[in-house]
Formats: C-alpha cells, sequence, structure tokens
C-alpha cells in the first residue's frame, strides 16, 4: 500500500492543484498542519484537502460530503488511506472515469436492464434484438398464451416493428443471438443497414450423411440458373422440386444439374404441378412406378446404399384448394409405401401448417394420420414468410428418426418457399471424378517434333511379312517420339461451366437472398419491396445475359454446322451423363470398378445375338443388277493418304494407342509413305489391323436406372490412324455404287448432298402432285 501510495500521490497532488487553479478560487491551507512524510515533500495536509472537497459543492453530493467528513475524523492517524480515498473522488470529478457497470448480462431486458433467462418467459424484439421479460411489457397472461401458439405478429414500443415472440425461447437458438442494443449484423453496414458481404446460401457446413432437400420451386424455368449455379458445389445428394410447372413441351434433358441425374420428372397436367427428382451421380436409384397414383403429385425413389437395406424417398405436392378426400388419397399413398417396410423419408409441400400448437381441420387429420403410423415432422421453423404470415408448409416425415442428424430450414430467394433439408447418418460412396489421358502440348515445339519425325526410319516395316508387328513397330517408333514432346497426363475434368454467368449477375444473386432474409427479418412492406425489385431485375439479367451469349456465338458458328449443332445443345442444356454409379447385377450391388467393367462388356458382346435370335427371316430372293465389273479394292497412292492425313480434326477422340489426330496431321508428309505401304498391305492381302479393330468402349446413359446395365449404350472409339483405312474403303466402295447405279434413287442419308430435307421434299411434292390431279402416283421403289 505505500509502495501504491509513493507512485500515486504525486499525480494526485498534481491533479489537485490543476483542479484549484481552474475552477476553485479560494483554497484554504493550513501550513503549519503536519506534512504527509518526516521527510518533507509535499505540503498538502489533511486539512487542506477537506477544504478543497467541501468547497466542490458541484462535484460530490450531501452523502459523498457526509462520508469524507466522516473518513478525515477516522483517519487523521492514519493519513495514507484519506489520501487514498480523497484520490479517488478526485479522479471520479474529472469526468474522464465512468462508475463501474457492474456484471454485463448476456441477455438484458430492454425495459428493466435485468437479465431474462432462459427459464422465464420472455419476448425477444425482431428489429433491435433486444429481449424484454413478460411483465415488464404488461402483456396478459392469456395473450401470452395466444401468442406462444401463433405466429402472430408483435409490435415493439420501442422501434414499432415487428418482433419475434419466445416463450422460454421457444426453439430459438440462443447462442446464435446479439441482444445487446448497440450491436449490429455481420451482414450489415452500421451506417446504411445494407449487405456488405455476400454468400451463398447453400454453402453451409453440414454433417456427413446422405443428404436431402425440398423446395416448391415455383416455375422452375425462371429460377433455372440461379438453381443450377447454387448446385455447383454438390452440397446435397437428393434434390426434389414441386410446383415446376413443366409441360409436354420441354425435353427431360433440358433441365439438367451438375453431378446430378434427372430421376424423376412429371410434366404439368390438368391434376398436376409437376414434380421432379435429381439424385447424385455416386448414387443408385430407380423409380417406384408401381407406388404412384395418376392424379396424385407424388413420386417415389428407392435409393440403394452398399450394406444397407434401400431407403425409399418420396417427393409429395397437395394444392392448397384441394379437399379432403385428396388428402385421403395421399394419405392412403403413403401408406402403401410404408408397406414395403423400408425406412422411408416423405418431403414435400403439404400446404397444412403445423406452427399452431391446436389442429384443426385437415391439419388436425394429417397429424393423427402420422401419429398413428409413428412418423416423425422433422420441421419446426416457418417454411413460408410473407409480409403478412409466418407458416409452417413443407414438411419432412421419416419413421426411423434416431438415423436422422440434422433437420432444417435454409432461407434462400429461389422461391416464396424456403428450402427444407434433412441428413441420413449413411456411408454413401464418394464422388470419384472423371479423370482422362490426354497429352501435354503445354512446352510443345511443332518444328523440333517435325524435325524429330523426319530423322525416324519408318520404312524398316518393308521387311515384314506380319502386318500386326508392322504396325507394333510403326507405332512404337511414331510414339517415341510423341512422348518425348508431348507427353501423357492424367487430367480431372472440371465439372460444368456456365460462360455467360458474370460477376454482376452473382453479386445481384447474393444480393437478392438477403434481402430476402431481411424482409422475412423485419417483415416490413419496403424490405419486401425492395426484394422484388432485385428478384425481378436478376431474372431480366439472366435472360439478357443468356441472349447476348448465344447470339454472338450462334453468329460465329454458323458457317459451321457441327458448332453449330454444339451451340445449339448447349442452348437446350442437354448434357451427357459420363459418370457411373454402383451396378446391380442380380438383385447385387456391383461398386468394384473391374467387375463393373466386365458387367458392361459382357452385356454390350452378347446384345447382338440375342436381338438377332428375335428375327425370324424367311426365304428371301435379292433383287439383281446388271453389273458392268466386279468390285476390287484397288491401292492407293501416296499423295491421297497425305491429303486424308490433312483432313483429319485435330481435336478427334484418342484410342488406345495414344496416337494424337494433332500429331499426325503435323507430320503428315513424313509418315504418309509408311502408312500407304500398311494401307495397301492390308487392301491387297484382305487382312484387318487387330488393333485398328480394338477400341475404347464407354457406356453412355439412355434412360431409367442408372445402375442397370440394360439402360446404356456403347461408345466406341477406334485409332485414328483406322480412319484413314475407313475412308479409304468408303471411297472405293461409294464410287463403285454410284458409278454402277446400284443405290436407290430415293435414298437419302449418308450420301453427299442428300439430306432429311431432299427426302422430305419428294414427300411433299408427291402429296401436292396428287391433290392437284396433275400426274399419277410416284413409285418410290425401282
Amino acid at each position: 500500500m505505500a509502495k501504491f501510495v509513493h507512485y500515486c500521490l504525486p499525480i494526485s497532488l498534481t491533479i489537485i492543484a490543476i483542479t484549484k487553479a481552474m475552477f476553485l478560487p479560494v483554497l484554504s491551507m493550513d501550513p503549519e498542519f503536519p506534512s504527509l512524510t518526516e521527510g518533507g515533500g509535499s505540503s498538502f495536509s489533511i486539512f487542506a484537502m477537506s477544504n478543497l472537497l467541501k468547497e466542490s459543492d458541484a462535484s460530490l453530493n450531501r452523502r459523498q460530503k457526509r462520508a469524507l467528513s466522516a473518513s478525515y475524523r477516522r483517519c487523521q492517524d492514519c493519513p495514507l488511506k484519506f489520501y487514498k480515498l480523497v484520490f479517488i473522488y478526485l479522479l471520479l470529478t474529472a469526468g474522464d472515469i465512468h462508475v463501474n457497470p457492474g456484471p454485463n448480462y448476456k441477455y438484458p431486458c430492454g425495459m428493466c436492464s435485468k437479465p431474462v433467462r432462459i427459464n422465464q418467459p420472455g419476448i425477444q424484439c425482431d428489429n433491435c434484438s433486444i429481449r424484454h421479460h413478460d411483465t415488464c411489457t404488461d402483456i396478459p397472461v392469456a395473450t401470452y398464451d395466444r401468442l406462444s401458439r401463433t405466429g402472430e405478429e408483435w409490435l415493439c414500443n420501442r422501434c414499432h416493428e415487428p418482433f419475434q415472440f419466445a416463450d422460454s425461447y421457444f426453439d430459438i437458438d440462443q447462442s446464435l443471438t446479439d441482444t445487446s442494443p448497440n450491436s449490429t449484423s455481420a451482414d450489415e453496414d452500421p451506417s446504411t443497414g445494407t449487405n456488405t458481404t455476400y454468400s451463398n446460401p447453400f454453402d453451409i457446413d453440414l454433417p456427413r450423411g446422405l443428404k436431402l432437400r425440398h423446395l416448391n420451386i415455383q416455375r422452375i424455368r425462371s429460377s433455372y440458373d440461379t438453381l443450377k449455379l447454387s448446385m455447383a458445389n454438390k452440397p446435397f445428394d437428393v434434390i426434389t422440386l414441386s410446383e415446376t410447372n413443366l409441360n409436354d413441351s420441354v425435353p427431360d434433358g433440358s433441365i439438367t444439374l451438375p453431378g446430378f441425374t434427372l430421376g424423376d420428372i412429371d410434366a404439368t397436367t390438368l391434376t398436376s404441378h409437376g414434380k421432379a427428382t435429381f439424385i447424385s451421380n455416386t448414387l443408385v436409384g430407380r423409380r417406384r412406378l408401381d407406388l404412384e397414383v395418376d392424379h396424385l403429385d407424388c413420386l417415389w425413389t428407392e435409393i440403394i446404399l452398399p450394406k444397407t437395406r434401400p431407403i425409399l424417398i418420396g417427393s409429395v405436392y397437395r394444392s392448397p384448394n384441394s379437399d379432403s378426400e385428396h388428402l385421403n388419397d395421399i394419405m392412403n399413398n403413403i401408406s402403401n409405401a410404408l408397406d414395403c417396410n423400408y425406412e422411408t423419408l416423405i418431403l414435400g409441400d403439404f400446404n397444412l401448417d403445423l406452427l399452431p400448437i391446436r389442429k384443426k381441420g385437415l391439419t388436425k387429420n394429417m397429424h393423427a394420420f402420422m401419429r398413428q403410423n409413428e412418423l416423425s415432422q422433422m420441421i419446426s421453423e416457418p417454411t413460408r414468410v410473407t409480409p403478412h404470415s409466418r407458416t409452417l408448409l413443407d414438411h419432412i416425415y421419416v419413421n426411423r428418426k434416431n438415423h436422422v442428424t440434422q433437420s432444417g430450414v435454409i432461407p434462400t430467394g429461389l422461391s416464396d418457399h424456403r428450402l427444407i433439408y434433412t441428413i441420413r447418418r449413411a456411408n454413401k460412396p464418394k464422388s470419384i471424378p472423371r479423370r482422362i489421358t490426354t497429352r501435354s502440348f503445354k512446352r510443345f515445339h511443332q518444328e523440333s517434333f517435325v524435325d524429330d519425325i523426319s530423322k525416324i526410319p519408318f520404312s524398316c516395316i518393308e521387311g515384314l511379312d506380319d502386318i500386326d508387328l508392322m504396325w507394333h513397330t510403326w507405332k512404337t517408333l511414331f510414339n517415341g517420339v510423341s512422348d518425348g514432346h508431348a507427353p501423357l497426363k492424367t487430367v480431372a475434368v472440371k465439372g460444368e461451366h456456365t460462360p455467360w454467368v458474370t460477376d454482376e449477375f452473382l453479386s445481384m444473386t447474393w444480393e437478392r437472398d438477403h434481402l430476402k432474409k431481411v424482409a422475412e427479418k423485419h417483415g416490413s412492406l419496403d424490405t419486401w419491396t425492395r426484394y422484388k425489385k432485385c428478384r425481378n431485375k436478376l431474372n431480366n439479367l439472366a435472360a439478357q445475359l443468356k441472349c447476348e451469349y448465344f447470339q454472338t456465338k450462334i453468329e460465329d458458328t454458323k458457317n459451321d454446322s457441327s458448332k453449330l449443332w454444339s451451340t445449339l445443345k448447349e442452348a437446350m442444356h442437354s448434357s451427357k451423363h459420363r459418370n457411373i454409379p454402383n451396378i446391380i447385377d442380380d438383385g447385387a450391388i456391383i461398386n468394384d470398378k473391374s467387375k463393373i467393367a466386365n458387367a458392361f462388356n459382357n452385356f454390350f458382346a452378347n446384345i447382338g445375338s440375342e436381338l438377332a435370335s428375335k428375327f425370324h427371316t424367311g426365304p428371301h430372293t435379292p433383287s439383281k443388277y446388271d453389273t458392268l465389273c466386279n468390285f476390287q479394292f484397288q491401292t492407293v497412292g501416296i499423295d491421297h493418304i497425305e491429303k486424308l492425313l490433312n483432313c483429319l480434326s485435330p481435336g478427334k477422340a484418342t484410342g488406345l494407342d495414344n496416337i494424337s489426330a494433332r500429331l499426325l496431321r503435323l507430320s503428315a508428309f513424313h509418315i504418309a509413305p509408311s502408312l500407304t505401304y500398311i494401307i495397301n498391305f492390308s487392301l491387297s492381302h484382305g487382312v484387318f489391323l487387330l488393333d485398328w479393330k480394338t477400341a475404347k468402349v464407354s457406356p453412355a446413359f439412355k434412360d431409367g436406372s442408372r445402375g442397370q446395365v440394360d439402360n446404356y449404350r456403347p461408345i466406341s472409339v477406334l485409332p485414328v490412324v483406322s480412319k484413314i483405312l475407313e475412308r479409304v474403303v468408303h471411297d472405293q466402295l461409294y464410287h463403285y455404287l454410284t458409278g454402277n447405279k446400284l443405290l436407290n434413287k430415293w435414298q437419302s442419308g449418308f450420301r453427299p448432298g442428300y439430306s432429311t430435307t431432299t427426302a422430305l421434299g419428294y414427300v411433299v411434292d408427291d402429296i401436292l402432285s396428287n391433290m392437284d390431279g396433275a400426274c399419277g402416283k410416284k413409285k418410290y421403289t425401282d
């Protein structure tokens, strides 16, 4: 204590001197009073300090002066304690020190400043986030009970804004709420109250497991682009949509999501509002048509996971104008699905508000049905928020609640409904990216490559008698140089790219979601108006950006039919499903890659003979043609082979020999003689190389279940050099057929100058001619 006074006393005396000079014109001092220390020091005495404080009436109240005088009388023998007390009071009179506010409560009441405890009934303002005791707001008990059972809005006396009611903070996560009056949301600018940083609402951390979500999309065509971008990171495994409002004119392939397969889709009819289910490419699922009813908006999908019984997922939509009979049909359909004795998860928009505690009418019937069938409803927050109401219309029902790890609601601007989700505990297959082997041309030098190719002695193959050995030698020499200049590498194929999306579009997308969140929170008409304007502006911007992008691309590719068709497919959202999930064979799931490849190989190798056995051919006598000469293959020259090599497309797919069409085209002058020798040897001896008959087969998904091999068709990629021999054979055979007039004159397919347009022209001309009676009926066969 003595050390503390030794350091602080000069400071306190300085403060007293300054206070005397500035504020106190008179200072009574007794110079004869003993000093503070025996060794001299300051001449201020206890008596002088007491008089100083007594004269400062504006600084101390009566109780403080009385306490100071009593301390003076008690501390005449102990001046240090008195000086310490005087120092504290002087600091208070300086105006720079505030009284200790006491404990900082986590949730202080906005009226009495006392803490609002968790076990106490309270109300939380949705505008300023301040909580109040129910007794401080003078809310009657009956009103309090009524508000706790309904979503009725309440007006805060301080800010006159709607705020959210909480009974002991009904299901409100208090750890996520800041109740400080001066606090500002992390997403808002304190000066403007607007969002300054944006984030994708679907970029959230969710626990591991089978993630399912449902959204009432309300016309998917207007929200398709934003939905596609939000699903780019594939945060969910199964996506169900209701009220898609798609008709039969929209092809199924035009509605796709990156990384997902369109498992089920139904168009809008007189009794249906449209629905769709998307399944991740890593899962195996099949549609259960036996559980579906024509006049109900119910889709049922069976998901098969490794080492797990099948899981049944239902997507349900009930129109708000439907009657009790329609609801009974839905409940009967759900009962039929539960009879399968599978784990069942039902997601959908039932248009039945479950927020009120007391259920009435159809809601009461649905609630009783779910309790009777031991189904648990996993959603407890409002799923549709408007300026005038908060309702829980979207539900998730499960029959095994212990398997569900998390459920909730995610606000989104895609629709006026919120997204609902649930996570089922499961060890789902990992997503394996598609990898391809290609050549790296990063450090490729064309002149150096051509120079090295010119030094290779390809003529050494002329001394061999086996054509397969010839090709093996030629391939080894060519790939030796190619690997040195353009080595092989394995790369992962990235996801689908949306080239027309700009930073402005992404920023406006996030702003729309933020405004939707603010509008749901505050509930004022102004915030809802701002959200709707931003939403409409975003939809117009998306249409404008897509229109400008495709108009420019079509104008650039109008002279190239193949690129033009690729652009049109891109505009129609046509996509190819390349990822192959687990395969179901005889009821068992096959997840080993080699076994999956063998299953496809056996199916593709035997499908031809199986189909041929179903046709019964009778005796047939082919038509006789007068031929001028017999057909025989002719040898070709080096110039012709060089010309065919230069006509190769550089982007042509590479076969199993890893010989690139680009490298063949660059070295056409030097490799044409050796390739001409091999091709002429094949034509003259009537043999076809074994390597040129070996193809790289990729299964392409058609329709139906992705777990069935018969729902795929093969795509074969042959070596590029084999295309040269094919072209030589085609040219000679076509020249023979046309020169001898062996082709039907109405044959329009696979002929230069002929197409479906010419075939249609023949038919239309024949119809019009017969209608006018200008000529007799034409015959389409000779």
